[in-house]
């Protein structure tokens, strides 16, 4: 559902405004969801936000709000998120791994 309602807020509300048809931007504290909503329209009419900064904020917001909410279930969990090639960064697992244990074993190394 957090893709129905990220579709309809950016074509159908008056978020539409203020969110880019595409392209993608940085955000944080999805937690603060309300509130950030009301910023996105704001910014737009106030500073000339970029439509794209809005866009990935929409976003953002909503996969938090989902996320926070199911938190007691995901505990101990693995998860997935599942979206468009263009807004994720898929990490390749075991090199990522093998650069964090070279990055612990040489602090190690330098503090002993």
């Amino acid at each position: 559902m957090t893709g129905e309602l990220f579709a309809f807020l950016q074509s159908q509300s008056v978020l539409r405004h203020s969110i880019a048809a595409d392209g993608w931007d940085a955000l944080s504290r999805p937690e603060a969801m309300a509130a950030q909503l009301f910023c996105l329209r704001a910014k737009d009419l106030l500073e000339g936000a970029a439509p794209e900064t809005a866009r990935t904020r929409l976003s953002g917001l909503l996969i938090g709000a989902e996320l926070a909410a199911a938190h007691p279930y995901l505990v101990g969990q693995q998860i997935a998120i599942i979206g468009s090639k263009s807004a994720a960064t898929i990490a390749d697992a075991p090199r990522m791994t093998l650069v964090g244990f070279t990055a612990a074993y040489r602090a190690l190394k330098e503090t002993a």
